[in-house]
This record gives C-alpha cells, structure tokens and sequence, in this order.
C-alpha cells in the first residue's frame, strides 16, 4: 500500500497527455509507478488532479485506488492493471486522445465517468469482465474504445452509456461477442468495422446513421436485421457513394 494524502505541491503533468487542456493539472508525473507488480493500493490526495503516461502501467496486482477527484488520465494510464475491478472517474473530464487508459484490465467489471464526453482510442479495450459503464454525458465512442469487451451486452446497465453518442469510431464494439440488440438512436457517424465480429448480434438499430465506414457488420454471423432509417442520402464516412455490400457485409 502506498499512502500519498500526506504529499503536497505536486507538479503540472505534461501536457502532451491532454492535448485541449489549457490550464494547469497537477498530478502523478509519467511512469510514476510503473511496473509495480506488487503493489494493491494507493491512496490520492484531493490536489492530484491528472494521472500522466503510464503512471500505474502494469501494476497487474492493484485493486484500489481512489480517482473521485481526478479530471484528467494520460495514455496507458492504468494499462494492464488486472485486478482493478471497480473505478469512480466522477470528475474526469478527459481522456489522453492517444490514450488506452484502461486497456487491458482484465478485471474491471464496472465504470462511472459521468463527465466524459469522449472515450478516447482504446479506452478499454480488452476489459473483458466489463459490465456496467455510467457515461451519461458520453458522445464520441474512438476506435477500438471497447474492442472485445465480450461481457458488455445490450440487455443490462452497461449499454445504456448509448443513448447520446453521435459518432462510432472504427472497430469501436469489435468483437464484443455479448452484444445481441444494439441501437444507438443519436449516432450520425458509423465508421468502418465498427461492430466486426460480434458474433451474437441479432439486429442493429442507427436511425439517424448517414455515414457510414467500410464493413460496419462483417462476421457478424447472427445478425439478420439493420435499421438505418433516416431520411437523405446515406454516404461513405469519406464522402463517396454508398456500396451496401462493402458497408454492411
């Protein structure tokens, strides 16, 4: 256990983690713990606001950590912290654009980030118990966010964080083979391979979706309904014509 409430004037974190940040953040500089392998729980004082680059990469044994007063969380972050099962990110506002912030972490089972407006590039890709997600104000889902969350299904808590996400990025629900009746019924922007490999998808709902990537339901086995509903020309996410093989096979 490593207890860090008794620490005052903590430094600015580099900025480069958190690209649209104009104001200073104090925080856990890059790499701070990095590699701990044995090390179960930290203690944050209030003043630490941004955890930087890779400052808990690989801790594979922490289990605990409070983040309720952190509002900014860097690439690779907590990278492979299996035992993390449970985060409260109530405060954080960004995700490094460049980020896997949680990616990996096998474990984690439940999120709250009620704040965060967009996920970031594989945010939590391979957390593959994830279940529950709080991301109310979430309306950007990067590429690969949630790439073989294969616990994440459209029937319980987790996949109500949807309902105002405007835009998918490519492979962002890749081979989340528990999602069976997805609808996103704000989302604009569907890019390529969005939904690959989800191989319990039964029907797709996008009733706002005009763009659309290339193969956004390939080997998708079960699938055997999409509703794309909205009126006007639907086109490719780069401006092209529609080929309704080549987007939906």
């Amino acid at each position: 256990k490593v207890d860090l409430s008794g620490v005052t004037g903590w430094q600015t974190v580099a900025y480069s983690n958190f690209p649209d940040v104009t104001s200073s953040v104090a925080g856990l500089p890059a790499y701070t713990f990095y590699g701990c392998a044995a090390l179960t729980e930290v203690v944050l004082p209030a003043e630490v606001k941004a955890i930087g680059l890779g400052a808990f990469l690989s801790c594979t044994s922490l289990s605990t950590i409070n983040l309720k007063d952190v509002t900014h969380i860097g690439k690779q972050a907590f990278g492979f912290c299996e035992a993390l099962t449970v985060v409260d990110l109530s405060a954080v506002i960004n995700f490094s654009s460049h980020t896997g912030s949680f990616g990996d972490c096998e474990s984690l089972v439940s999120v709250n980030a009620p704040k965060l407006t967009s996920t970031g590039y594989k945010s939590f890709s391979g957390c593959s118990a994830l279940t529950t997600l709080t991301l109310s104000a979430l309306t950007e889902i990067n590429d690969e966010a949630f790439y073989s969350c294969k616990k994440l299904t459209t029937e319980n808590e987790g996949f109500g964080f949807a309902k105002e996400v405007t835009t998918v990025g490519e492979k962002a629900f890749g081979y989340c083979t528990g999602l069976t009746n997805p609808e996103l019924p704000e989302a604009t922007l569907i890019n390529s391979y969005a939904f690959t490999g989800c191989t319990a998808m039964e029907s797709l709902k996008l009733p706002k979706a005009t763009r659309f990537g290339a193969y956004i339901a390939n080997r998708c086995k079960s699938l055997t309904r999409i509703e794309a509903t909205a009126s006007g020309a639907l086109t490719l996410s780069d401006g092209g014509s529609l080929d309704n093989g080549a987007v939906f096979g």
